[in-house]
């Protein structure tokens, strides 16, 4: 059906090119690529904008030179943030590490983010980023930081992200917590075990689930202890934690939440992770739920 639209990329009116090039990428027809890449050099801003977009979702290994002219040549961080999502979803390490030595810098908000995100999808840029963060006074984009450096997850970065669990910001802290199991679960467990004690429900909340990732014995007999917490929405997260775990080995607990909790969140969350188990037990007492008042 690609060319019966490709023709209405001529036509004279803005609206119209721009809902055919988003037409195109809904296609999933590559051989459209070619004729969107003209439109990432047009003065017309929302024709831009659909025509970065298409490629970002299309075809974003064959558009990576439009991408890198993209955050050259234009001044709106909404179309270049858009040019770095597509450099994020091509497999170019080399590409994604040049062009964030290049704009990051002079880059607004939103385009900073997304090229740090292509840093953390494409692993790459550990040293980029730890030398970058001690710089940056956003913490959205500090937040961004610690999670691309969890999931390029070096141990060399432990301790830069450790520095910032007790940071000002919550943002920032539950970033910093998410991050460490991905760097050193060993570690990991020193750094947030004492956190299931916070006075802040969402640290509390961040901490199981990150526990749940690190795994091994400790780390699930603090997530056992954490459902005594007397704030539903951290025992959710518990059970999320949990369900890191062999179902079985933890088949009481999930039970109990769906027969006992009054906490519709709580009986979600263990309905889910049993859902999504592939245990007999764990699917006969969801398939009972109907029963759970």
């Amino acid at each position: 059906l690609a060319f019966r639209i490709l023709p209405f990329l001529q036509d004279t009116s803005t609206a119209v090119i721009s809902e055919a090039a988003l037409a195109l990428w809904r296609l999933a027809d590559t051989s459209a690529a070619d004729a969107l890449k003209p439109l990432t050099l047009s003065p017309d801003s929302y024709k831009r904008y659909c025509s970065v977009y298409g490629l970002f979702r299309l075809a974003p290994d064959s558009s990576i030179n439009e991408f890198i002219q993209v955050l050259r040549t234009s001044s709106d961080d909404q179309i270049r943030s858009i040019a770095a999502r597509g450099l994020g979803s091509a497999h170019n390490i080399p590409a994604v590490l040049q062009v964030f030595d290049d704009f990051f810098s002079t880059s607004g908000k939103l385009t900073k983010i997304e090229l740090v995100r292509a840093m953390g999808k494409q692993k790459t840029g550990r040293i980029k980023l730890e030398s970058a963060i001690s710089s940056i006074d956003d913490n959205a984009i500090i937040s961004e930081m610690l999670t691309a450096l969890g999931a390029i997850g070096d141990r060399l970065s432990f301790y830069t992200v450790s520095k910032y669990v007790n940071d000002n910001s919550l943002e920032v802290r539950l970033a910093a917590i998410s991050a460490l199991p991905g760097i050193a679960k060993e570690k990991a467990i020193d750094q947030i075990s004492s956190l299931s004690f916070d006075s802040i429900r969402q640290i509390r909340a961040q901490t199981a689930r990150s526990l749940g990732k690190v795994g091994g014995m400790l780390p699930e007999k603090k997530l056992r202890l954490m459902l005594e917490d007397k704030d539903d929405r951290v025992r959710a997260a518990v059970f999320e934690g949990l369900g890191n775990f062999p179902i079985e080995k933890n088949l009481d607990l999930f039970k109990a939440a769906l027969m006992g909790s009054k906490d519709l969140v709580v009986k979600a969350t263990a309905a889910d992770i049993l859902g999504s188990s592939k245990n007999e037990q764990a699917f006969f007492m969801v398939g009972n739920i109907s029963e759970v008042k």
